[in-house]
């Protein structure tokens, strides 16, 4: 009541005294205190203090995977900001602290915020003429855009931030860009290019360089691993991508990495799934799961349950499954992310088709498909063809599921996958069986048989084994 009773100036010096008195009373230990100061700082009008404090509050929420505080924290040093004369420097502290909402808005799934964000941490790089800043604008914004679904657009965002970055020879930048350009590269299927650029940022990261995020919201020393464990597994070079992906887990649990640590479980599941392996896959995405629940980690929860529920129904637990594909299918952060709902329409299809649920297998595979080619995802594109084909096998329309296996076939020898490539033999091998095709069937089958063994994919391997022997 008293507090209510003063002043508007009153309550501005009652706030100010408050700071001044804060900072005499504990000069070493400022960060300690730094919530009451910056909220007194805020209130006192003190809007150069008020930065400074919501910043150190917003680096230290951040630095503990608290993404809501640490949003909030920088929204008020942003406010502060719009209080000082423009001038360069505060300009500069503008831009910056544009970034950093991004950082901690994009796990939140806020992503419209975050465009808004790098759109303008842009715009005034741009207007200052600040190369370094522009840079770190552009490579975030390939980032996000990347994830939309928009590859060409993104890799050209990416490839502008490295080009700046060269001419710098400022290895942060070289980092971020990179990265953001083996990411690029991953979601749109161009995977040996992705593991070219993530191969190179892991070179890059040694020593004291494996604590630096760079700037990113997950330490790169993990999340490139990652991206690249991923990329190695839809070539089919499972060993190697197994071992880095297993290296990506080690180092997000000994630098207390959730987010990066939330990737590496998830993309090596991937990778067990491109082979076939479930058991091994099951696990990683049951971990992944729960670290987004516990870090509230929205924007990769509905992909990462949706293929739990993928991995659940292939293992024979159908119904379970089903539910969980369901739900990551509406959820607003699938739908946001165009690589995340490809993803899951096509898992989708595949475990409709798993409950007998032709017509909604089929457009769920269809839709897939449409949105892979709009936005060039090519590496989905390429396993929505391949169920397409599987599904018009499967209600007896061969010439259907003909073309839809040779186009599928075609793209991921184009993409060098060959696990896929693989499967679409297999494909092929057991419609040209039904259809009495044996010479041809045999010939695919034969095919299938040798890729799936070279690269272990023990569990395809032993399905085109069984249909080989069915020939007689």
């Amino acid at each position: 009541m008293a507090y209510g009773s003063l002043r508007r100036d009153q309550q501005r010096a009652l706030h100010a005294t408050i700071v001044s008195s804060l900072e005499a009373l504990y000069p070493d230990r400022l960060i300690e205190h730094v919530d009451r100061l910056a909220h007194h700082a805020f209130r006192g009008e003190l809007w150069r203090e008020a930065l400074t404090y919501f910043r150190q509050a917003g680096a230290r929420d951040f630095a503990r995977s608290a993404y809501r505080e640490s949003a909030t924290a920088f929204q008020q040093a942003l406010e502060a900001v719009g209080h000082l004369p423009e001038t360069g420097e505060t300009l500069e502290q503008a831009i910056d602290l544009h970034l950093d909402l991004r950082h901690s808005l994009f796990p939140l799934g806020e992503l419209d915020q975050v465009l808004g964000h790098l759109r303008e941490a842009e715009r005034l790089a741009t207007r200052l003429g600040d190369q370094r800043r522009l840079a770190m604008a552009l490579t975030l914004l390939g980032n996000l855009i990347s994830m939309t679904g928009h590859s060409a657009e993104a890799t050209t965002l990416a490839q502008r931030a490295l080009d700046v970055a060269d001419s710098l020879r400022d290895l942060r930048l070289q980092v971020r860009a990179t990265y953001t350009l083996g990411v690029g590269y991953d979601n749109s299927g161009h995977y040996r290019q992705a593991e070219e650029a993530l191969g190179t940022v892991v070179g890059w990261l040694e020593g004291p360089q494996t604590r630096e995020n760079f700037g990113l919201p997950g330490l790169p020393v993990v999340t490139s691993r990652a991206f690249l464990a991923g990329a190695l597994g839809e070539q089919g070079k499972f060993t190697r991508g197994i071992t880095i992906g297993q290296e990506a887990i080690r180092l997000g649990e000994m630098l207390d990495n959730p987010y990066g640590l939330i990737w590496a479980c998830f993309r090596l599941a991937l990778v067990h799934c491109a082979r076939g392996d479930l058991g091994h896959a099951l696990p990683l995405l049951e971990r992944a799961a729960d670290l987004c629940r516990v870090w509230n980690v929205l924007l990769f929860a509905p992909r990462v349950a949706g293929t739990l529920g993928y991995v659940r129904a292939l293992s024979g637990r159908i119904e379970e499954g089903l539910v969980l594909v369901e739900e990551a299918l509406t959820a607003p952060e699938s739908m946001a992310v165009g690589s995340y709902y490809a993803l899951v329409l096509a898992q989708h299809a595949e475990v409709c088709g798993l409950a007998g649920r032709a017509e909604e297998a089929l457009a769920s595979a269809e839709r897939a498909a449409e949105i892979a080619k709009e936005r060039g995802l090519l590496g989905f594109k390429a396993y929505a063809l391949r169920f397409l084909g599987d599904i018009a096998s499967r209600r007896g329309s061969p010439a259907v599921a003909d073309e839809h296996y040779w186009r599928a076939m075609a793209l991921a020898r184009e993409l060098e996958m060959r696990p896929l490539v693989a499967r679409c033999h297999l494909g092929l091998g057991v419609l040209c069986r039904h259809t009495g095709d044996a010479r041809a069937a045999r010939q695919h089958l034969t095919t299938a048989v040798g890729e799936l063994s070279r690269m272990g994919m023990q569990t395809w391997r032993e399905q085109a084994e069984a249909e080989l022997a069915a020939l007689g």
